[in-house]
């Protein structure tokens, strides 16, 4: 699941264990994918932010006590200062991004955790999440793994891309592959079926609930590429997939996740009667608990004003599963990983 406390330093350590725990027994996650953010990390003097830093720690240890797996770490959210470094004078702007990337291989280093994987910027096929140029996001791959294999030589390099509403990610992820080369170990695939594109119950430019979340469209070309194409060679993961929740209790979200996961187990079930089963490395939801952070708006529509998280504080301060996060553990366990026969 995605989560954005990491850099909430003013949460208690306990406290972020208890509610990593309720991610991990509520939810019955495995890992977290989380963000250690350039622009709060890094100043533009090459000093860092020693109390940020010391929340990234904090995190990561908290993690591995509530008996999470390795996370994956997004290297993301430059500020706006590094956007315009990356745009004037590359060089330097490589530089910067070598001391954060050394500075965050120190963190995992104190915190005694190894990332799966190092997720090097977010949806990079669009201007509006990744603020940094194609060539410059490539160079940023093999500096990203020239830091980190001293220490963690099995830590993978991964980016994301968006296919929702996004009409040329296809063409797009095959240039990827080609520019990236060995450079690149996995790509995420960010697909939020009955939200962005065919939003759900929408007259007009949506479609059907029970259609509109059963999509799976992106997927059929997804597992060829993997199968037989550009993505042989690579680990393939759906890193976000996710319902905003129009109430608390919000039945429409809690329909979203059934229908998705649903209409994805039946998607893996007919590639496992062909005999291709290992298509996706990781499934991600959107998003872990609600914070702050995901109030950052992007233009994607009304939806982005509406909570996405599966679980919030009740009304004594204590966390609580959302009426469909009380529904992904039992879809974990029946759909997505269900016991071995």
């Amino acid at each position: 699941v995605w989560d954005y406390f990491s850099d909430d330093e003013s949460m208690r350590y306990r406290d972020r264990v208890g509610y990593l725990q309720t991610l991990k027994d509520g939810l019955g996650i495995a890992s977290v994918r989380t963000e250690f953010r350039m622009k709060k990390l890094i100043n533009p003097d090459g000093s860092f932010n020693d109390s940020t830093a010391t929340s990234y720690i904090d995190s990561l240890k908290a993690m591995k006590e509530a008996g999470l797996g390795p996370p994956s770490l997004a290297l993301f959210t430059p500020a706006k200062w590094m956007e315009r470094e990356a745009q004037q004078d590359p060089e330097k702007f490589f530089d910067h991004y070598r001391q954060y990337a050394q500075k965050v291989r120190s963190i995992c280093r104190e915190a005694g955790v190894q990332p799966k994987y190092l997720q090097v910027m977010q949806e990079i096929n669009t201007r509006w999440q990744t603020g940094i140029p194609y060539d410059q996001v490539l160079h940023m791959f093999p500096i990203t793994r020239e830091v980190f294999a001293r220490d963690f030589p099995n830590s993978k390099i991964m980016t994301t891309i968006l296919t929702s509403g996004a009409p040329d990610w296809r063409q797009f992820t095959e240039k990827l592959v080609k520019d990236a080369g060995e450079n690149l170990d996995a790509i995420g695939f960010d697909h939020y079926p009955g939200s962005y594109k065919n939003p759900a119950g929408v007259p007009i430019v949506g479609k059907p609930p029970f259609e509109a979340f059963g999509d799976t469209e992106p997927y059929s070309w997804i597992a060829e590429q993997k199968i037989h194409g550009v993505l042989k060679d690579k680990d393939v993961l759906l890193t976000e997939v996710g319902v905003p929740a129009i109430t608390r209790e919000s039945r429409f979200q809690r329909f979203g996740y059934d229908r998705i996961v649903q209409a994805l187990d039946h998607f893996l079930l007919e590639q496992e009667r062909k005999g291709d089963s290992e298509i996706f490395s990781d499934i991600g939801f959107f998003t872990g608990g609600y914070h702050r952070a995901v109030d950052t708006k992007t233009p994607g529509g009304l939806l982005d004003f509406k909570p996405w998280t599966l679980v919030r504080k009740d009304g004594e301060g204590n966390w609580a599963l959302t009426n469909a996060g009380s529904r992904v553990k039992h879809l974990i366990d029946t759909r997505i990983n269900p016991p071995k026969q």
